[in-house]
């Protein structure tokens, strides 16, 4: 919380808009998020990495909203590399192919009140 309100203070003196985006598009920041933590477990499991598939479920008005898009990178990463790093050690372990692991699915959704 106080190092939120920090950034944001000190944020809006340098760039004058602060850490927070309040257009901030979810799913492009899970796509952004997806394709470092495929970067990141490539060296380990080559080409046998689950695809990251986001989806969008909702209303295309109320698909974004006022959010600090480096909070939710961070989040998004953590359990995208978790993610990848179990589906393909599951499916080495089992010896299947690269083209027969199934792919982490996000979903978000949205209505007028929330996006999830």
């Amino acid at each position: 919380g106080i190092e939120m309100l920090n950034s944001q203070y000190l944020s809006m003196f340098s760039q004058n808009s602060g850490i927070a985006d309040p257009h901030c598009d979810p799913c492009a920041i899970a796509r952004k998020a997806a394709r470092f933590a495929r970067k990141i477990a490539s060296p380990e499991f080559g080409g046998s990495l689950p695809e990251v598939d986001v989806t969008f479920h909702g209303k295309a008005d109320a698909r974004t909203l006022p959010l600090v898009p480096s909070y939710l990178m961070y989040i998004l990463m953590e359990l995208l590399k978790n993610s990848v790093r179990a589906v393909a050690e599951q499916h080495r372990a089992v010896g299947l192919t690269s083209a027969a692991v199934p792919p982490i699915v996000i979903r978000v959704a949205s209505d007028d009140s929330q996006v999830v």
